[in-house]
């Protein structure tokens, strides 16, 4: 046998179209019932360089009745053990492949998959089955998925399980954003500002309490460019209070303003303070105010230009004796005079 695999290598290396045209009929005769991990892996190996896949088996399923192919085969293509209907009911061959690759937890049979030994055995071998498998598992291998993997396993649970306050209290506390696949009825507004403390982004996944104003000011005082959220820019954009609060955090939040509050004094005063390129969301009809151009420009001086009159109360500054940051001479403009 391995004669013929090391002429069907110098030939597949000589015409490899040839070699190709053959190699189902060829692969055939390479199997026998003693074949150890490493023949069977040459054969996948140049089963894969004469471009039929990764997966011997889905066009010799005939070999799928080897355990060394079939596991071989495993290692380059999880879904190879569809082709080996074989080995689905034989436990430690199932945990070997499972070693190899999580994703051969979904071909287990169904009393394997509802044998919660088999799935603490498969956890055992691979941490991934702790959310490939969740929806197959009791409370205690799910409080695990939920510990491990918060975001990815609870939203597998099933249902009873995921309604466990227990659960998914953990897997808040793990990733305050794993709260979106939390039962909404039951988040109370205590347990919603603890999330919120953690990671502000939050506020996008809390449908019940993202219209509780006191809740969203202090989202927005967290993180002012969660206003650029579609939804809460459509419930907020218009409160003075929330959009201060926003653009007291990140002035660029100004963009996302009503077109009423890109004219509030107040409003922009804060986000200018803030940072002074918010300038370019002010209302076109008073951003060359000589007093919002003065304060952009201190907090940052390329401010300058999204303001006609800028060069203007530069020059103004600069007669006063109160000078602003000199331009680098790299990004001065030939034609304006300095």
């Amino acid at each position: 046998m391995r004669a013929l695999l090391r002429s069907i290598t110098s030939m597949s290396k000589a015409v490899k179209v040839t070699a190709s045209s053959v190699w189902p009929e060829l692969i055939s005769e390479l199997f026998t019932s003693d074949m150890d991990k490493e023949t069977a892996k040459r054969i996948i190996d140049l089963h894969v360089k004469l471009g039929y896949g990764e997966s011997v088996l889905r066009y010799i399923p005939l070999l799928g009745v080897h355990r060394e192919i079939a596991l071989a085969d495993v290692h380059c293509d999880a879904e190879a053990i569809k082709y080996a209907a074989h080995w689905r009911d034989d436990t430690d061959f199932m945990l070997e492949a499972i070693a190899i690759d999580g994703d051969v937890i979904e071909y287990a049979t169904e009393a394997m998959q509802h044998d919660q030994n088999f799935l603490r055995a498969a956890v055992s071998r691979n941490k991934e089955v702790l959310w490939k498998a969740a929806m197959f598992f009791d409370a205690d291998l799910a409080m695990q998925a939920v510990l491990a993997f918060p975001r990815l396993a609870l939203p597998r649970l099933p249902q009873h399980l995921r309604n466990m306050p227990s659960l998914w209290k953990a897997a808040v506390a793990v990733d305050p954003c794993a709260i979106r696949h939390a039962p909404m009825e039951q988040i109370s507004l205590e347990v919603a500002k603890a999330a919120l403390d953690r990671d502000p982004r939050v506020m996008l996944h809390l449908q019940t309490w993202r219209n509780h104003r006191p809740f969203a000011m202090a989202a927005f005082s967290r993180e002012g460019l969660l206003l650029r959220n579609s939804y809460l820019q459509k419930l907020w954009c218009d409160d003075k209070d929330v959009v201060c609060a926003a653009v007291s955090q990140n002035g660029l939040a100004l963009e996302h303003a009503s077109k009423k509050l890109r004219a509030c004094d107040r409003v922009i005063r804060l986000a200018l303070h803030q940072n002074g390129l918010a300038l370019a969301f002010v209302q076109q009809h008073v951003r060359n105010c000589d007093d919002y151009v003065r304060i952009a420009v201190r907090q940052n001086y390329y401010a300058i230009s999204f303001s006609y009159s800028a060069w203007d109360i530069q020059k103004q500054e600069n007669a006063r004796g109160l000078k602003l940051p000199e331009l680098p001479s790299s990004q001065k403009m030939p034609w304006v005079e300095y």
